[in-house]
C-alpha cells in the first residue's frame, strides 16, 4: 500500500519499496490476487539479476494460470458442489508452503465449515492420514521433479489402497494414469517441465483459491465476508505492540 506506515517510513540506505498495482490490492476478506502477486513479485526479486532471462518463465506461469481461470472453472465449481467437511492439501518441496496456504484459503472462505489440514506427501504417511474418511477431500499438488514425484505417487497408491471413500483432485502434469482414479485432475498444455518448482507455487494456489469461493456460495456464505461472528477480520485485531529493554535477538 503506498499510502501505508510501511511504505512511508522506508527510505533508508538499505532499504527499497516495491509497489505492487493497485489491482492486486483485494477488496474482500480473503487474500487472493496480492497473494499471488506478492509470491510472484517476491521470487522475481530473489531473481533480479537475471531478470530479462524471467520474462519466459513468467509468461509460461501466466499461461498456465489463465488455463485453470479458462478451462477449469467448471471442474472445480463440481468439486465444490460435493459434500465433504474436511479437506487436506498435500505439496512437496516448494509446493509444500502452497498447501499450506491452500488448506487455510478454503477454511477462511468457508467460515471454518470445512475443516482443513495440510501435509507433505511423506509427512502425511502416518498418524496424518487417519483424517481420511467418506467426508474428507484430497488435493494432491504434485510436483515437477521426477524424484519427489516417486514418493509422492507412492503415496497416492497407499491412501487409494485403503479405500476409504475419499474425493480427490491432483494437479500437475502425468497424474491422469489408467493407475488412478481422480474426481478431478488438472494437466497443463505443453507441461510443466520448464518451470522452475518455486514458481509452480504461483499457480497452483488459483484451484484453492476457486474451490474456497464456490464452496463459500454452496454454504450459503459470502466469500467477501465468511466469517459471521467476526472471528477474522481484513485487518487483524487486537494486536499490541510490546517495547522491550533489549534486542529480542542478538
Amino acid at each position: 500500500n503506498k499510502d501505508g506506515e510501511l511504505a512511508k517510513r522506508a527510505g533508508s540506505e538499505n532499504s527499497h519499496v516495491f509497489l505492487l498495482p493497485d489491482e492486486c490490492n483485494d477488496r474482500s476478506l480473503a487474500m487472493t490476487s496480492s497473494f499471488s502477486s506478492m509470491l510472484l513479485a517476491g521470487l522475481l526479486i530473489l531473481n533480479i539479476r537475471e531478470i530479462e532471462e524471467m520474462k519466459t518463465i513468467v509468461k509460461r506461469v501466466c499461461d498456465s494460470g489463465r488455463y485453470i481461470l479458462t478451462e477449469c472453472l467448471p471442474g472445480l465449481k463440481r468439486m465444490a458442489e460435493m459434500e465433504y467437511e474436511r479437506m487436506v492439501f498435500l505439496g512437496s518441496g516448494p509446493i509444500f508452503a502452497i498447501a499450506h496456504e491452500s488448506h487455510l484459503k478454503v477454511q477462511e472462505l468457508t467460515g471454518g465449515k470445512v475443516i482443513c489440514k495440510f501435509d507433505s506427501f511423506l509427512g502425511f504417511r502416518h498418524g496424518p492420514k487417519a483424517i481420511v474418511n467418506d467426508s474428507t477431500a484430497i488435493v494432491y499438488l504434485l510436483s515437477n521433479n521426477d524424484f519427489a514425484r516417486l514418493y509422492e505417487l507412492d503415496l497416492i497408491h497407499s491412501v487409494k489402497e485403503t479405500d476409504a471413500g475419499e474425493k480427490s483432485i491432483a494437479i500437475g502434469n502425468g497424474c491422469n494414469t489408467a493407475d488412478f482414479k481422480f474426481d478431478l485432475s488438472i494437466e497443463f498444455p505443453g507441461g510443466t517441465a520448464d518451470i522452475p518448482e518455486d514458481f509452480l507455487s504461483v499457480f497452483y494456489i488459483l484451484p484453492a483459491q476457486i474451490i474456497g469461493f464456490y464452496k463459500s456460495l454452496n454454504l450459503g456464505i459470502s466469500p467477501d465476508l465468511p466469517s459471521k461472528c467476526g472471528s477474522i477480520t481484513r485487518v487483524v485485531q487486537g494486536v499490541k505492540i510490546y517495547k522491550t529493554a533489549k534486542p529480542y535477538f542478538e
